[in-house]
């Protein structure tokens, strides 16, 4: 509720609700569960984000369990810094800060299987880009990266001339992709929480390189966002 007009503790308490009634809702176990083991079990919550949380199950324990607390005079009172964030905790719970509302706005290039690899050169020294998206023949979409391109020139480098062939499709450059050189797509509905756990590999897959964000999530729809590793600081930024 955030309303200052009421005590630290009494705030610190409606945010601590707010907490459990988040993680409740994605229990699927009918018996009780404490909070210290949902906040444990969560996939709604990053790493510091939970050991904040314990830490204020136990300041919730002094709050409500000492000498006073039935008064209403309890003998804890939390500072304000700390129910601050115990109430954008909450905030952020009910409403989960998505990838597309964080990113800036981007202009994604597809490429095309068929195009010569030096159009994703081009993007490399103008945006200063180390992957982009490629649509194949099939409608998949794979990533093309720096580093499969430099070991396509590995593989065509001539050792007597000192010179490598020029022009290559971006297929033939994809053959040189290692096997996390992947892209995920997912709908714009994507919560930053969820893509931090999908390049953690908590979500049952193997960590990508980067994440396509489309309308619906579809491989078929145009990307309205490419995610990658290195953009993870500033999306985490967001929740701590």
């Amino acid at each position: 509720m955030n309303d200052p007009q009421l005590s630290n503790a009494a705030r610190f308490i409606d945010a601590y609700n707010r907490v459990d009634r988040q993680l409740e809702g994605k229990q699927s176990d009918t018996d009780y569960v404490s909070f210290s083991k949902r906040v444990r079990a969560s996939k709604l919550l990053v790493a510091p984000t939970r050991d904040v949380l314990l830490d204020y199950a136990e300041l919730r324990n002094v709050i409500l369990h000492t000498r006073g607390s039935h008064t209403g005079d309890p003998i804890a009172e939390p500072r304000d810094s700390v129910v601050e964030e115990f109430e954008r905790i909450a905030d952020q719970l009910e409403n989960p800060p998505r990838v597309a509302s964080v990113m800036p706005n981007q202009k994604v290039g597809v490429l095309d299987e068929a195009s010569d690899s030096a159009e994703f050169l081009d993007l490399v020294r103008e945006h200063n880009f180390s992957q982009a998206p490629v649509r194949m023949g099939d409608g998949s979409l794979e990533l093309i990266t720096t580093n499969a391109v430099a070991r396509w020139l590995a593989s065509e480098y001539k050792a007597f001339s000192g010179a490598a062939i020029e022009h290559a499709s971006l297929g033939e450059v994809l053959k040189f992709s290692e096997a996390e050189d992947k892209v995920l797509v997912r709908s714009r509905e994507l919560t930053v929480v969820q893509a931090w756990r999908v390049f953690a590999g908590l979500e049952n897959n193997t960590p990508p390189q980067a994440i396509a964000i489309t309308h619906s999530g579809k491989v078929s729809e145009k990307p309205l966002a490419l995610v990658v590793r290195s953009d993870l600081p500033a999306l985490l930024k967001v929740l701590l």
